[in-house]
């Protein structure tokens, strides 16, 4: 074998070495960039979890402020003689004379309840014993919203009667003022109130059926 040969040889092994060599690049590169967009990828669906997982945690906190500041506005048991009294001492500052006074049980403060159909449907298979055996079980773990009514009559003048329902309007809980009916008599200006007035407080539904 000459040396132009032997040559030759040397030349084309050495172009298929550096040919591999390429292809082997082009490979890894390929597998680098697929690694590469696949970690980029996963970076950042885990920053959309983070950032997920951030709102998350604002939101429950969010809750548990505005649960607490809730919570806060309604009344506890012991609160109500307290209250009763501060009506009588607020109609005396405004100049409001309460003719009565009548104070009613908790009731639940409902919302539309639909059921469906199918719901209804299973209901009606049962027997009445299993039923009221089911109901009674939730209501023992069941906390609502319930309204306490106080029938209230009260006697003053204009001026009078809205300096005193600003202040309940004022008032540190939730109270709330409805079916107000206002008349004249004999003795105007002096004029005869009568409404509803409603404290809130949370209650077990077994506990105000019970009342």
């Amino acid at each position: 074998m000459n040396k132009k040969r032997i040559s030759q040889l040397f030349t084309g092994l050495t172009l298929l070495t550096i040919a591999a060599l390429i292809a082997i690049s082009v490979h890894n590169f390929r597998l680098y960039t697929a690694a590469q967009e696949d970690f980029d990828k996963k970076q950042y669906e885990m920053e959309v979890v983070q950032e997920e997982i951030r709102l998350i945690k604002a939101k429950i906190a969010r809750y548990e402020q505005e649960k607490a500041e809730f919570e806060a506005a309604l009344f506890q048991e012991q609160d109500i003689p307290a209250f009763l009294d501060d009506i009588s001492q607020m109609a005396k500052a405004a100049e409001v004379s309460i003719t009565d006074m009548k104070t009613k049980a908790f009731r639940e403060v409902r919302s539309v309840d639909v059921d469906t159909a199918q719901t209804r449907y299973q209901e009606r298979k049962k027997t009445a014993a299993q039923l009221d055996r089911e109901r009674r079980q939730k209501i023992d773990k069941i906390i609502t919203l319930a309204a306490m009514p106080i029938n209230m009559k009260i006697e003053g003048n204009f001026d009078s009667l809205l300096k005193f329902f600003d202040t309940l309007d004022e008032f540190q809980q939730l109270v709330t003022v409805s079916n107000v009916e206002i008349e004249s008599g004999r003795d105007y200006p002096t004029l005869k109130c009568e409404y509803t007035l409603k404290i809130y407080s949370l209650k077990q539904l077994s506990e105000i059926e019970t009342r």
